[in-house]
């Protein structure tokens, strides 16, 4: 039985922003090099307080481990976009779905800190520490 692929997909296809490739283990295994290699320069970074650059860093081990992803899976991105579109098509399409659920939730679980205090939920507070009802917009200031 044939794959449905949403239209979205679809559409990637037909502007050649999502090319269809032979999977290869040696372009798979580059793809996680780069991406451990930025996770290490990510690491530095951090220990060094340059927080800019970290966060590229983190980016860019976060899109070389997703363009492994999608050229196991025999395609070739050509943009962000298209990168984000065949990892959710592949990873958390309908035939996925359920199966993701239960694998972020035992991801979560198994990794927890076991000493750490527990955290509070910032449901009501900005990142400021006020309350929802001090916010104003800034022509009520």
């Amino acid at each position: 039985m044939a794959e449905r692929l949403s239209l979205q997909f679809r559409r990637l296809l037909e502007e050649r922003k999502l090319q269809r490739i032979q999977p290869r283990n040696d372009i798979v295994l580059k793809e996680v090099e780069s991406a451990e290699y930025d996770l290490r320069k990510w690491k530095n970074s951090l220990e060094e307080e340059d927080y800019k650059w970290a966060i590229i860093q983190a980016y860019y081990s976060m899109f070389h481990a997703a363009r492994a992803l999608i050229y196991s899976k025999g395609y070739r991105e050509r943009s962000h976009r298209a990168c984000l579109v065949a990892l959710k098509e592949f990873f958390l399409g309908s035939s996925a779905k359920a199966g993701s659920v239960t694998l972020r939730k035992r991801w979560i679980c198994e990794n927890q800190p076991t000493t750490a205090q527990p955290t509070q939920r910032r449901t009501q507070e900005t990142w400021s520490g006020k309350p929802k009802s001090s916010w104003r917009r800034s022509s009520e200031s």
